[in-house]
C-alpha cells in the first residue's frame, strides 16, 4: 500500500487560510450591516468609519472564537485581516480597471 506522509505544515497553512477567509467574510458582513444601517447610508465622519471598522474587526474575531473566553486578540489574526482587506481592495481595483478598459473598446 502506497501512502503519502502526512504534511502537517500544509494542513496548518490551509487551516490558517480558511480561518483568515472566514474572519474576512465575517468582517465584511458586520461592516456592511453597520454602514447600511446609518441614516446617511455611510459613515458620518472619518472617525466614525474608523471606529466602525475597529468594532467590526473585534466582532468578526470574537465570532470566530465563540467557544472560548476571548479577551485578547492575536496580532496574527489582525494582520491576516489587514492583508485580506488589502487584497480585497486590490481585487476590486483590478475589476474596475478591467471594466473601464472593456467599456472604452
Amino acid at each position: 500500500m502506497d501512502c503519502e506522509p502526512y504534511d502537517a505544515d500544509k494542513f496548518a497553512d490551509e487551516e490558517r487560510k480558511q480561518r483568515s477567509d472566514t474572519v474576512l467574510r465575517r468582517y465584511n458582513t458586520f461592516y456592511n450591516k453597520e454602514c447600511a444601517s446609518l441614516s446617511t447610508g455611510g459613515p458620518i465622519s472619518m472617525e466614525h468609519m474608523q471606529a466602525m471598522a475597529l468594532e467590526c474587526m473585534i466582532d468578526a474575531l470574537c465570532c470566530e472564537n465563540m467557544n472560548m473566553e476571548y479577551d485578547v486578540i492575536a496580532i496574527d489574526d489582525i494582520n491576516a485581516l489587514i492583508d485580506g482587506l488589502y487584497q480585497q481592495g486590490k481585487d476590486y481595483l483590478e475589476r474596475v480597471r478591467t471594466f473601464q478598459e472593456e467599456a472604452q473598446k
